[in-house]
């Protein structure tokens, strides 16, 4: 076991001017997204986001006329106490934390031998001599820096987006802080990682690509995994009418909806009571699912009224589409206020929008994070795991989703390419 010790943010003025830099530009980058995203964040509010309540404890405000938003500062400074006090109360142990940091290169002149290249320094900390910040981290420095026990926190640098990338790495530490079993998987699935890419070429070069199918797993795991707490699956249990603890059958689900359509005012009654209980129901984990404004802005508007077992290539062209639970929310929410029992898709839409979404709601709720995170890191998925038979052998997703192929295809390396899943 390595030797770890709790990490502590300073106080601000005892901050090295590098640090005191950088909380001051992320403050002004703050401040200009929060205005510009705060009906986003109002209505998620009204909703009971799991996230508005820990951007709230940080120190945002949303209340009319009283709006601000937290200091980057008071954000960390949030983030430092909740992983110190999981520490403390021995909910976790020193091996299972991530503290938020970030990747320093030692300049090559000053390099002496068999030192370390990079150096992964906890936000607030000294900061090697001679060292410079890398802005982009490689996929093998991640991994080595996650089995370490640091997740990297981004700058003020906007990628087409709405919000800096430092905003959204602050909601992994939130779902991490949300649900400390998920820290402690990710962070013995990152050592699992870099004892395979150490040791078979295969996995490194496939590691070294975002879009092989390996690198699309480890995706899922860290960015989309959403939980539904065990404290939520008897409300879930009444809501879905369908039992949680027998197998998943697609075809029974399709069934059963295709039954109540027969009555279509009871049925609507049961789709709007399930999607309006959503928000209620799960615990988004992952950055992208936690990150508010990343899983609005992912839902285009074009693919709103779309079909879950497309036709066309759609789902091959996102990650997220068709694949996360809160794309198949926000698709079955579209379809449930357009589509009515007089139009002459609505059968069709339930069995391609709204029973892929009860299903996974089902499926979900019947793996543990260990089934998911832990399972996800092999080369080779064991087909007789939980994960694998809910993913491949359910019927819930084909070859036209990005997620079957991911977990469903042996050869991990395979880059995949949209024009190449069609036969």
């Amino acid at each position: 076991m390595e030797n770890f010790k709790p990490h502590t943010l300073p106080r601000f003025e005892k901050l090295a001017p590098f640090w005191k830099s950088y909380f001051q530009e992320m403050d002004d980058t703050i401040h200009e997204d929060f205005w510009g995203n705060l009906p986003t964040f109002k209505l998620a509010e009204k909703l009971n986001d799991p996230y508005i309540r820990q951007l709230k404890e940080m120190g945002y405000c949303y209340l009319d006329n009283q709006e601000v938003p937290a200091t980057y500062y008071q954000s960390l400074e949030w983030v430092f106490k909740n992983l110190n006090w999981l520490l403390f109360q021995g909910i976790l142990n020193p091996e299972d934390i991530l503290w938020p940091a970030k990747v320093f290169e030692q300049l090559d002149s000053t390099l002496q031998e068999g030192q370390d290249k990079y150096s992964f320094v906890s936000i607030g900390s000294e900061i090697p001599d001679n060292s410079q910040e890398v802005s982009i981290v490689k996929p093998a420095t991640f991994v080595e820096m996650v089995s370490k026990g640091f997740f990297p926190l981004g700058s003020t640098f906007r990628a087409h987006t709405n919000q800096s990338s430092a905003e959204h790495d602050l909601a992994h530490f939130a779902g991490f802080i949300s649900e400390p079993e998920y820290m402690k998987s990710i962070r013995e699935a990152f050592r699992r990682i870099d004892s395979k890419m150490r040791n078979n070429s295969k996995t490194k070069t496939a590691l070294e690509s975002m879009n092989s199918l390996y690198s699309i797993r480890i995706y899922y795991m860290i960015e989309v995994f959403t939980i539904i707490p065990e404290n939520r699956k008897e409300k879930l249990q009444e809501l879905v009418e369908i039992p949680l603890t027998e197998p998943l059958n697609f075809k029974y689900i399709v069934a059963f909806l295709t039954e109540k359509a027969k009555k279509p005012t009871q049925l609507y009654q049961y789709l709007y009571r399930l999607y309006n209980a959503f928000p209620s129901l799960v615990n988004p984990v992952g950055g992208e699912s936690r990150d508010i404004l990343n899983r609005n802005r992912k839902f285009s508007r074009g693919s709103r009224l779309g079909t879950f077992f497309s036709s066309k290539s759609d789902n091959l062209e996102s990650k997220f589409d068709g694949c996360s639970i809160y794309s198949l929310f926000q698709n079955g929410l579209a379809a449930l206020e357009n589509k009515r029992s007089s139009h002459p898709d609505f059968l069709e839409s339930l069995k391609q929008i709204h029973a892929p979404f009860i299903g996974t709601l089902i499926g979900t709720s019947q793996l543990t994070i260990e089934d998911w995170v832990l399972q996800s890191v092999e080369e080779i998925p064991n087909p007789n795991s939980k994960l694998y038979q809910y993913l491949c052998m359910s019927g819930m997703w084909n070859k036209l989703h990005m997620l079957y192929w991911a977990y469903g295809e042996s050869d991990y390396s395979k880059i995949l390419y949209e024009s190449e899943m069609h036969d």
